[in-house]
């Protein structure tokens, strides 16, 4: 989740093979090709029902104060059993406990 240069730059060094979408809300960046991995930047609602079910894992590329936001968007799109993992610390999805729910441990 997130198309900014920190989500790039972490995909480009360690997570190129295993990405498969980068989704960002913001329109302007939608459209855009990341440089080097050559992933395309997409919206949820770009996202099919069909992709949707196939996601495992989200990578969350946003500030610990936009988590709740971001991961209210995923659960209303994504399989229950989707694994988060945030980029920036601290987080409290960062707790072993919290990682498969989220942050409310729904």
């Amino acid at each position: 989740m997130g198309g900014g240069h920190s989500m790039i730059d972490f995909i480009n060094l360690y997570a190129k093979k295993y990405v498969d979408y980068v989704i960002d809300d913001e329109r302007q960046k939608q459209g855009y090709i990341l440089p080097d991995c050559g992933k395309e930047i997409i919206g949820f609602d770009m996202l099919s029902q069909v992709e949707a079910k196939s996601v495992g894992l989200v990578l969350l590329g946003t500030y610990k104060e936009n988590e709740e936001n971001i991961l209210g968007k995923c659960r209303n799109v994504l399989p229950k059993d989707v694994m988060y993992i945030p980029l920036y610390t601290p987080s409290s999805l960062q707790s072993i406990s919290n990682l498969h729910k989220g942050a409310n441990n729904e």
